[in-house]
């Protein structure tokens, strides 16, 4: 809205503006582009706003699962990617550690051409399987 209010004050003086201008409103008239005018906008929230994804990159979980991907994927590189999965901070905040992860090309990641590799599951399967048996190793060290 600033932007378009700046576009209508014009740059030729008071009076001049595109919304005011004869030419530009005849120029509408005969085919041509319409005329730019002022506006405004206003936005209102429409509800509660939701929680977002916040792993906790310091948990035990986390590290479990960088341990693996670096071993079967070579290397553990963290991104940040938005979104909103309330699911995610509603375990987390129950005192579950809550992982989200992926393995693929992140080029094709919700693109108009997304698509997965069965080379990525298969990665993806090797790394869960290491992690259950490092769980599992745990829990039977623990008995």
């Amino acid at each position: 809205a600033a932007a378009g209010a700046a576009a209508a004050a014009g740059a030729g003086g008071e009076g001049e503006g595109l919304a005011g201008s004869d030419e530009k409103q005849e120029r509408h008239a005969a085919g041509g582009p319409p005329a730019l005018q002022a506006g405004a906008v206003e936005l209102e929230w429409g509800g509660p706003g939701k929680d977002g994804i916040a792993c906790n990159l310091h948990s035990d979980g986390f590290k479990l699962l960088a341990e693996a991907t670096s071993l079967f994927v070579g290397s553990c590189n963290p991104v940040a990617d938005t979104g909103s999965l309330p699911l995610v901070a509603e375990l987390a905040s129950k005192g579950y550690d809550v992982q989200t992860v992926g393995y693929g090309v992140e080029d094709a990641y919700h693109a108009d051409n997304e698509f997965a590799r069965f080379s990525d599951f298969a990665q993806g399967y090797r790394v869960m399987v290491h992690i259950v048996t490092q769980l599992g190793q745990k829990g039977a060290d623990s008995n």
